[in-house]
């Protein structure tokens, strides 16, 4: 008797501890939007040659996502934008002003949403963010994502690679609510290399340069979503788009894209830092910058050539000292030098030279010309 006693305790233990797995399971189901493989990293998206723009829109449906920014103790409030995955394992890149409020405010958290559901969202962890680029990368909880294709089509490429005036692109995005999931739109580029002044976080102006002018739509929401040219690279991320002028007249069809170069070069880094639990160096240094740009925009701000430095919490990058009110004029690696005339010059050759690399720097410092040799990032 004693046997059997101890055999249905045994049984009714395993019993009990099968329920809780497969409710555990149940669980995990609904919190998680279903079940799914831990290994199942999403695909790249394959264009056939010759496809023609309505195909390469079609491809990248289920590599376009929505993303809200909601508060944790008021879910009805939220900011709606959109993004694209760029590498397997739900990689996605977005713009800085769609997830600013979550960097800035513990009490928001950042949610994907997989074309075609509107209502299980996915929590995503912020990677990287770059306020001066309007760029950010996060990390969806949901991995099988199809990604994308990126092309450097606006710095270090060739002048046959590089966006012409005409090209066809393509605008996927969420604009306005979550019900206009994945709208796409088409048109050409208008404009390359334009300027645009946006607000900051709370009090500052933000200049964004390099941006990629083009036609077509976006609105609100749009933030985020890929510009993808007709061959099925994403060559940039839609940011903005002009709506009225200075004098409150309505403007159509004047939309901007970021560069997607930046991200091109950081993206393996930020995510092998993330795989192995390591921070992520970023070789863009945080050194504030201006250029005569600004000064069309904000009063008082720098209006002479090259990059003055407003701040640089280094003190040092390598064995060069960049000091406050120095002027950036050219910098010299690989054997060429480049001219420094605006911040995002400055900003994309330290991604290009690549951390580590040994830079010379000719910077103005109180009216006197110096060069000196520097690493840009350790």
């Amino acid at each position: 008797m004693r046997q059997t006693s101890i055999f249905r305790n045994v049984m009714i233990v395993i019993f009990c501890l099968a329920i809780g797995c497969i409710g555990g399971l149940f669980i995990a189901y609904y919190l998680g939007g279903g079940f799914q493989h831990p290994m199942a990293q999403g695909t790249q998206i394959e264009i056939s040659d010759g496809a023609d723009v309505a195909a390469v829109a079609q491809a990248y449906q289920d590599a376009v996502v929505s993303i809200k920014v909601v508060s944790k103790t008021n879910p009805d409030s939220f900011s709606l934008g959109s993004g694209v995955c760029v590498h397997a394992g739900g990689y996605i890149v977005t713009n800085y002003h769609v997830i600013a409020q979550s960097k800035s405010n513990p009490i928001y958290e950042i949610y994907t949403f997989l074309n075609g559901d509107q209502q299980k969202g996915y929590k995503s962890e912020l990677l990287w963010a770059n306020d001066d680029l309007d760029l950010a990368i996060i990390k969806s909880s949901y991995t099988d994502i199809s990604y994308a294709k990126m092309k450097d089509r606006s710095f270090a490429c060739s002048d046959g690679d590089k966006l012409k005036i005409g090209d066809e692109v393509i605008a996927i995005g969420t604009p306005i609510e979550m019900n206009l999931q994945n709208t796409t739109t088409f048109g050409r580029v208008n404009g390359l290399n334009r300027v645009g002044a946006a607000n900051g976080d709370v009090t500052t102006t933000r200049i964004y340069e390099y941006l990629i002018q083009h036609q077509a739509t976006i609105n609100s929401g749009n933030s985020g979503g890929p510009l993808i040219d007709s061959k099925g690279y994403v060559v940039g991320i839609n940011s903005c788009s002009m709506v009225e002028d200075k004098n409150d007249n309505y403007v159509a069809e004047i939309n901007f894209a970021v560069p997607i170069y930046p991200i091109i070069k950081i993206i393996g880094g930020v995510v092998e830092s993330y795989e192995n639990r390591r921070d992520y160096v970023d070789p863009i240094p945080a050194i504030t910058c201006q250029d005569k740009v600004f000064s069309k925009y904000i009063s008082g701000a720098y209006s002479g050539e090259g990059v003055l430095i407003k701040t640089n919490p280094y003190g040092a990058i390598g064995s060069l000292t960049l000091l406050k009110n120095d002027v950036i004029l050219q910098m010299t690696y690989n054997k060429k030098t480049y001219d420094i005339n605006n911040v995002y010059d400055f900003y994309y050759n330290c991604l290009r030279a690549g951390k580590g690399a040994s830079v010379t720097f000719v910077v103005e410092r109180a009216g006197a010309k110096i060069e000196t040799s520097a690493v840009v990032l350790p």
